[in-house]
């Protein structure tokens, strides 16, 4: 400035008995200051960018897992990337329920580690074991079926690590798709015949006979 109050003007604010102003960066709202709005909009990008590049991590490996898994055998890379879109990574306790008899059954799963036993309630009896299941192995198949129920219990007798497929996006993705439903039915379809098959040794077993003695009922 040319002005020769320029000096006076531009000297201490105390000096001029200016105590009421404000500073500038008080007079503009903190979102709208640059270096805040920058800062914010740069955060939220990151984010986003991290979240996205977590979700295709997970996908990715989801893929890679399923494409190994023995249900999946023989599956090209489109179905194995339609699957894994249905498809999250879960954790049971030892102890845990995966699922429980007559409750909805949304999910199946597939064990990636741990171990988990197939359960019946006898009226007379203690809990009946129909099978015991690990690493490798397919858990349920009510999900397929109405009225989608669960006819077992599922629990795990140790930490295990499962990868779980929704039911309901897995049968909406079969309909629309006949060569998936078929491949997925006829997995399934041997994934019943094994479990029949345990059931009937269970049963064998429940009605026979004492060693050296008649055929009787228990």
């Amino acid at each position: 400035m040319d002005d020769t109050q320029t000096c006076d003007v531009a000297g201490p604010i105390r000096c001029h008995r200016m105590y009421g102003m404000w500073s500038m960066h008080h007079l503009v709202s903190s979102w709208n200051r640059y270096h805040r709005r920058d800062s914010a909009d740069s955060s939220a990008r990151d984010i986003r960018q991290s979240q996205g590049g977590t979700l295709a991590m997970k996908i990715k490996g989801l893929e890679e897992y399923l494409s190994t898994h023995p249900f999946c055998e023989g599956f090209d890379a489109e179905t194995i990337r339609t699957l894994s879109g249905c498809a999250r990574n879960a954790v049971f306790q030892r102890g845990e329920y995966i699922f429980r008899r007559d409750e909805p059954a949304n999910e199946f799963f597939l064990v990636r580690r741990g171990q988990v036993a197939l359960e019946l309630v006898h009226p007379t009896r203690d809990r009946i074991t129909l099978q015991t299941l690990g690493e490798g192995d397919v858990l349920g198949w009510s999900w397929l079926f109405e009225p989608y129920a669960w006819f077992s219990d599922c629990r795990t007798t140790e930490l295990t690590r499962v990868v779980a497929l929704n039911g309901s996006c897995l049968r909406t993705k079969c309909e629309n798709d006949r060569d998936l439903g078929f491949k997925v039915m006829t997995r399934v379809s041997k994934l019943i015949i094994d479990r029949l098959r345990a059931c009937r040794l269970q049963i064998l077993d429940m009605y026979a006979a004492p060693e050296g003695g008649a055929w009787t009922r228990r």
